[in-house]
């Protein structure tokens, strides 16, 4: 499987490409502000995208999900608990950013569902708190974990934001993400990379 990471945007939030390198059946995870960028990468690396999954609803991860389905003839994936922040401008926060986006999934995706990539499989794990239908995808052949904004490198995701719950968010990192081996790699929705054994040892907000 071979990772990209895409950034350059305003909020720098991390879209992750992901694909199998012989069969180039791939994923998008998110999809900010950076449709240029995600179309070059998909097109420079021969991407068949199969799927566009979302850790949440907010508007920078799903700024411009619409415009990617359609130029990759693809579905769009998010919980159930989340589909009233993709079709909800005020929960999305589209409307801070002058914006009235409305983004209608095409599938939905519970806690513990396998999601299926070539040859790699992506584990489907509910992590609410941060919004009530955050997801977190887990590869757990090849260690790789995509936390969107539950868990950031020593810090954990926002939770004084509408429909957010802090004791969830916290609950759901040390039941369901701590718990994963310890060298499994943390790609998170913003910053820097981490692994789990890390943010155990010094991710103050959970420990």
């Amino acid at each position: 499987m071979k990772l990209i990471i895409i950034n350059q945007n305003a909020m720098g939030q991390n879209i992750y490409l992901y694909f199998d390198e012989s069969t180039k059946e791939g994923i998008l995870i998110d999809a900010g502000d950076s449709e240029t960028e995600i179309m070059s990468k998909i097109n420079q690396h021969n991407v068949k995208i199969k799927a566009l999954l979302l850790t949440h609803g907010h508007y920078d991860h799903i700024a411009c999900a619409n415009e990617i389905r359609e130029k990759t003839d693809t579905k769009i994936y998010c919980h159930p608990d989340e589909q009233q922040f993709l079709e909800n401008p005020e929960l999305n926060l589209s409307t801070r950013f002058k914006r009235i986006l409305k983004v209608t999934p095409d599938g939905l995706l519970k806690d513990g569902e396998i999601f299926e990539i070539g040859d790699t499989t992506l584990k489907i794990i509910h992590t609410p708190g941060h919004t009530p239908g955050g997801l977190c995808f887990y590869d757990e052949k090849n260690g790789v974990l995509f936390t969107g904004d539950t868990l950031f490198r020593e810090s954990i995701g926002r939770a004084d934001l509408p429909l957010s719950n802090p004791t969830d968010l916290t609950k759901g990192i040390k039941e369901k993400l701590l718990t994963l081996p310890s060298e499994t790699k943390v790609y998170p929705g913003h910053g820097e990379s981490s692994d789990i054994g890390f943010e155990k040892k010094y991710n103050a907000y959970v420990n």
